[in-house]
């Protein structure tokens, strides 16, 4: 059996709350670093749905969203990011295959819910460049 838990790591893009607005409100808020790592995929955990359409988008950037962060192009995405509105409780993992040195998961929110959805966000970074031995 080969340990996961030394070759990748989950990082938090936004906490899992209850949310009727986008997650990252500023270009500077939730990045993930890929430096040393050469593979990563985006976590979307939905959880309890009331109202509202919330649609997750996979960005990239060269320096941590100072300059105006990237949706990733669907060439650089190993599945599609989800759309959720309805009460679906699941976990959504699409993989990474671009090239930027950041990266995070960011959501937009339509139909002005007035109780939203529970729902969080992550990075799974892996195949770091040195790993414990």
């Amino acid at each position: 059996m080969i340990d996961n838990v030394s070759r990748q790591q989950s990082v938090q893009s936004f906490e899992p709350a209850l949310t009727t607005t986008a997650a990252q409100a500023a270009d500077a808020d939730g990045w993930v670093d890929l430096k040393n790592h050469n593979g990563a995929a985006f976590v979307v955990q939905a959880g309890n749905w009331t109202d509202g359409t919330f649609t997750y988008v996979a960005q990239e950037s060269d320096d941590a969203g100072v300059t105006s962060p990237i949706n990733v192009a669907a060439a650089e995405l190993n599945g599609v990011m989800p759309v959720i509105a309805s009460d679906v409780q699941a976990d959504y993992q699409v993989g990474y295959l671009g090239s930027k040195r950041y990266v995070r998961v960011q959501s937009v929110v339509t139909d002005a819910p007035a109780t939203g959805m529970i729902a969080g966000g992550s990075i799974i970074r892996s195949h770091a460049e040195q790993t414990p031995q």
